[in-house]
Protein backbone atom coordinates (compact mmCIF):
# COMPACT_ATOMS: atom_id res chain seq x y z
CA UNK A 1 0.00 0.00 0.00
CA UNK A 2 1.47 3.38 -1.15
CA UNK A 3 2.59 6.03 1.70
CA UNK A 4 0.32 9.04 2.58
CA UNK A 5 2.40 11.76 1.29
CA UNK A 6 2.04 13.76 4.84
CA UNK A 7 3.29 10.58 6.57
CA UNK A 8 6.17 11.36 9.35
CA UNK A 9 7.20 7.91 9.48
CA UNK A 10 7.79 4.78 6.75
CA UNK A 11 7.42 1.31 7.61
CA UNK A 12 10.84 1.41 8.41
CA UNK A 13 10.85 3.93 10.61
CA UNK A 14 8.00 2.85 12.33
CA UNK A 15 9.85 -0.69 13.34
CA UNK A 16 12.83 1.47 14.43
CA UNK A 17 10.78 3.70 16.62
CA UNK A 18 9.02 -0.04 17.81
CA UNK A 19 12.67 -1.33 18.41
CA UNK A 20 13.45 2.14 20.22
CA UNK A 21 10.79 1.22 23.00
CA UNK A 22 11.00 -2.50 23.08
CA UNK A 23 15.07 -1.54 24.22
CA UNK A 24 13.50 0.41 27.38
CA UNK A 25 12.50 3.89 26.61
CA UNK A 26 9.30 5.64 26.98
CA UNK A 27 7.02 6.54 24.89
CA UNK A 28 7.38 10.10 25.50
CA UNK A 29 11.31 9.60 24.72
CA UNK A 30 10.74 7.89 21.47
CA UNK A 31 8.01 10.20 19.93
CA UNK A 32 10.42 13.19 20.58
CA UNK A 33 13.15 11.61 19.29
CA UNK A 34 11.44 10.32 16.10
CA UNK A 35 9.41 13.39 16.07
CA UNK A 36 5.76 12.21 16.05
CA UNK A 37 3.58 12.75 18.51
CA UNK A 38 2.88 10.26 21.61
CA UNK A 39 -0.21 8.85 20.66
CA UNK A 40 1.46 8.14 17.15
CA UNK A 41 4.20 6.74 18.93
CA UNK A 42 1.76 4.24 21.36
CA UNK A 43 -0.36 3.13 18.25
CA UNK A 44 2.59 1.89 16.70
CA UNK A 45 3.67 0.19 19.46
CA UNK A 46 0.44 -1.24 20.70
CA UNK A 47 0.06 -2.48 17.28
CA UNK A 48 3.63 -4.50 17.30
CA UNK A 49 2.25 -5.48 20.63
CA UNK A 50 -0.48 -6.94 19.40
CA UNK A 51 0.92 -8.67 16.28
CA UNK A 52 1.71 -12.55 16.28
CA UNK A 53 4.91 -13.78 15.53
CA UNK A 54 4.36 -14.05 11.29
CA UNK A 55 3.21 -10.16 11.21
CA UNK A 56 5.68 -9.02 13.02
CA UNK A 57 8.67 -10.84 10.61
CA UNK A 58 6.90 -9.88 7.71
CA UNK A 59 6.24 -6.11 9.10
CA UNK A 60 2.62 -6.51 8.00
CA UNK A 61 1.40 -4.82 11.41
CA UNK A 62 3.41 -1.84 10.57
CA UNK A 63 1.77 -1.11 7.19
CA UNK A 64 -0.91 1.34 6.64
CA UNK A 65 -4.61 -0.23 6.88
CA UNK A 66 -7.42 0.18 4.86
CA UNK A 67 -9.94 3.02 6.13
CA UNK A 68 -12.54 0.94 4.70
CA UNK A 69 -15.15 -0.07 7.52
CA UNK A 70 -15.18 -3.81 8.88
CA UNK A 71 -18.80 -3.74 8.60
CA UNK A 72 -21.86 -1.34 7.05
CA UNK A 73 -24.61 -1.93 8.70
CA UNK A 74 -26.93 0.41 6.82
CA UNK A 75 -26.11 -0.83 3.48
CA UNK A 76 -28.39 -2.11 1.61
CA UNK A 77 -28.77 -6.18 1.10
CA UNK A 78 -28.89 -8.30 -1.93
CA UNK A 79 -32.90 -8.51 -1.82
CA UNK A 80 -33.45 -4.98 -1.79
CA UNK A 81 -30.71 -3.92 -4.57
CA UNK A 82 -32.80 -6.58 -7.38
CA UNK A 83 -35.14 -3.85 -7.36
CA UNK A 84 -32.99 -0.83 -8.66
CA UNK A 85 -30.60 -3.46 -10.32
CA UNK A 86 -33.80 -4.39 -12.63
CA UNK A 87 -35.39 -0.79 -12.93
CA UNK A 88 -31.70 0.37 -14.25
CA UNK A 89 -31.70 -2.58 -16.81
CA UNK A 90 -35.26 -1.91 -18.10
CA UNK A 91 -35.15 2.07 -18.15
CA UNK A 92 -31.27 2.62 -18.44
CA UNK A 93 -32.42 5.78 -16.37
CA UNK A 94 -29.79 7.45 -14.29
CA UNK A 95 -30.04 7.92 -9.91
CA UNK A 96 -32.33 10.35 -10.28
CA UNK A 97 -35.43 9.50 -12.19
CA UNK A 98 -34.41 5.67 -10.42
CA UNK A 99 -35.33 7.33 -6.88
CA UNK A 100 -38.90 8.03 -7.22
CA UNK A 101 -39.05 4.41 -9.36
CA UNK A 102 -37.36 2.81 -6.37
CA UNK A 103 -38.39 5.07 -3.37
CA UNK A 104 -35.08 5.41 -2.34
CA UNK A 105 -32.71 8.15 -2.44
CA UNK A 106 -30.28 8.58 -5.36
CA UNK A 107 -26.95 8.69 -3.50
CA UNK A 108 -27.80 5.20 -2.28
CA UNK A 109 -28.80 3.97 -5.91
CA UNK A 110 -26.04 5.67 -7.10
CA UNK A 111 -24.17 3.68 -4.69
CA UNK A 112 -25.77 0.38 -5.66
CA UNK A 113 -24.89 1.02 -9.53
CA UNK A 114 -21.53 1.28 -8.64
CA UNK A 115 -20.91 -1.78 -7.04
CA UNK A 116 -22.69 -3.45 -9.19
CA UNK A 117 -20.22 -1.51 -12.21
CA UNK A 118 -23.53 -0.24 -13.60
CA UNK A 119 -23.59 3.46 -12.90
CA UNK A 120 -22.18 4.56 -16.23
CA UNK A 121 -24.82 4.51 -18.65
CA UNK A 122 -24.32 2.18 -21.95
CA UNK A 123 -25.40 4.04 -24.91
CA UNK A 124 -25.52 1.54 -28.37
CA UNK A 125 -22.74 3.19 -30.92
CA UNK A 126 -24.44 6.45 -32.87
CA UNK A 127 -25.78 4.59 -36.22
CA UNK A 128 -23.94 5.86 -39.34
CA UNK A 129 -25.28 9.37 -40.87
CA UNK A 130 -27.87 8.72 -43.17
CA UNK A 131 -27.06 10.73 -46.07
CA UNK A 132 -29.38 11.70 -48.84
CA UNK A 133 -28.95 13.36 -52.43
CA UNK A 134 -31.80 14.22 -54.15
CA UNK A 135 -32.17 12.89 -57.87
CA UNK A 136 -32.26 16.39 -60.03
CA UNK A 137 -30.76 19.39 -59.07
CA UNK A 138 -32.96 22.47 -57.95
CA UNK A 139 -35.51 19.27 -56.40
CA UNK A 140 -34.24 20.61 -53.02
CA UNK A 141 -32.98 24.10 -52.13
CA UNK A 142 -31.47 24.38 -47.97
CA UNK A 143 -31.91 28.33 -47.24
CA UNK A 144 -30.02 29.77 -44.27
CA UNK A 145 -29.74 33.47 -43.42
CA UNK A 146 -27.81 35.90 -40.90
CA UNK A 147 -28.24 38.73 -39.85
CA UNK A 148 -25.03 41.11 -39.31
CA UNK A 149 -24.96 44.52 -37.56
CA UNK A 150 -23.76 47.83 -39.46
CA UNK A 151 -21.49 49.74 -37.92
CA UNK A 152 -19.41 53.30 -38.92
CA UNK A 153 -16.51 52.62 -36.27
CA UNK A 154 -15.21 49.17 -35.41
CA UNK A 155 -16.53 48.40 -31.39
CA UNK A 156 -14.60 48.37 -28.00
CA UNK A 157 -13.54 44.77 -28.30
CA UNK A 158 -11.41 45.46 -31.12
CA UNK A 159 -10.10 48.90 -30.10
CA UNK A 160 -9.36 47.43 -26.54
CA UNK A 161 -11.56 50.25 -24.93
CA UNK A 162 -14.49 50.58 -22.40
CA UNK A 163 -17.82 50.86 -24.66
CA UNK A 164 -18.36 54.75 -24.18
CA UNK A 165 -20.68 56.62 -27.15
CA UNK A 166 -22.77 54.92 -28.92
CA UNK A 167 -21.81 56.13 -32.43
CA UNK A 168 -23.09 52.83 -34.20
CA UNK A 169 -26.88 53.53 -33.42
CA UNK A 170 -29.05 53.77 -36.25
CA UNK A 171 -26.82 52.08 -38.99
CA UNK A 172 -29.12 49.22 -39.20
CA UNK A 173 -28.48 45.43 -40.18
CA UNK A 174 -27.01 43.50 -43.31
CA UNK A 175 -28.95 40.37 -43.90
CA UNK A 176 -26.87 37.53 -45.86
CA UNK A 177 -28.88 34.88 -47.58
CA UNK A 178 -27.35 31.37 -48.72
CA UNK A 179 -29.04 28.67 -50.78
CA UNK A 180 -27.34 25.29 -51.52
CA UNK A 181 -28.76 22.86 -54.05
CA UNK A 182 -28.88 19.23 -52.50
CA UNK A 183 -28.44 17.72 -55.71
CA UNK A 184 -25.04 19.24 -56.86
CA UNK A 185 -24.38 20.98 -53.63
CA UNK A 186 -23.67 23.89 -55.45
CA UNK A 187 -24.23 27.27 -53.21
Amino acid sequence: MPIHANAPLTPEGRRRLVMFIECGASLRAAARRFEVSPATAHRWWHRWRGADERARRSGACLCDRSSRPYRSPRRLCADEEAPILEARAQTNLGPGRLAHICRRHRSTIWKVLARHGMSRLRSEPRPAARRYEWSRPGALIHLDTAKLARFRTPGHRTRGRIAGAHDNDGMGYSVIHVAVDDHSRYA
